[in-house]
């Protein structure tokens, strides 16, 4: 039920909101009207692994809220050898022995990589995932920076504040030569015209 689930908005960190202890701005909670997969989403190949999520109220911009721009074009090819910029609250190690869940928003910036390099790595290593043109990669080619566990459905943004991407799958966290795979989102701007257009 879409009511159980919430969003926290303009928050750095979790451990001091939910302590009520704040270092900035008060963020906020926000409840989700209905929350709409993409209908191709495959789980096992992980394929169109995206959906919207619409909020029970409108929510107002402040200098810690703001909107991000989307491309709906092709543009974003033109990003290799590029850089973007994850975040998320996930896991700070692969092995969650030796780490922890991110109480604070954490940042990285990692390279994009050209999708049939991606692919040809992955294969290098041994994983048969394909990269379609429905997903990006980013990370390094020698691993250590990354997305992780938990981060999944976070931001890839460019410099401009484009949302380029959104955190997706991989196979562990920073490894060399398997870079974090992400939804490429210019891809489905039709769709999200499409779902919020028909919004009730």
């Amino acid at each position: 039920m879409p009511f159980m689930i919430q969003g926290v908005v303009g928050v750095h960190s979790i451990r001091d909101y939910l302590n009520a202890v704040s270092d900035g701005p008060q963020g906020f909670r926000v409840d989700f009207k209905r929350i709409v997969p993409h209908p191709q989403y495959d789980c096992k190949n992980v394929q169109h692994d995206i959906a919207l999520l619409e909020l029970v109220q409108p929510m107002g911009f402040s200098a810690h809220i703001q909107p991000s721009c989307v491309s709906s074009g092709e543009e974003d090819r033109s990003l290799v050898p590029e850089y973007g910029t994850v975040s998320g609250w996930g896991w700070t190690q692969e092995n969650q022995a030796d780490g922890e869940r991110a109480d604070v928003l954490r940042k990285a910036r990692v390279k994009i990589w050209n999708n049939e390099v991606c692919e040809h790595s992955y294969r290098a290593q041994g994983k048969s995932n394909s990269i379609s043109d429905t997903q990006l990669c980013a990370g390094f080619e020698n691993g250590q920076i990354d997305s992780c566990w938990a981060d999944s459905g976070g931001p890839l943004m460019s410099k401009e504040h484009y949302l380029l991407g959104v955190v997706s799958t991989g196979i562990g966290c920073a490894r060399p030569g398997l870079p974090g795979i992400y939804t490429r989102v210019s891809k489905y701007v039709k769709w999200m015209k499409n779902v919020m257009g028909n919004r009730q």
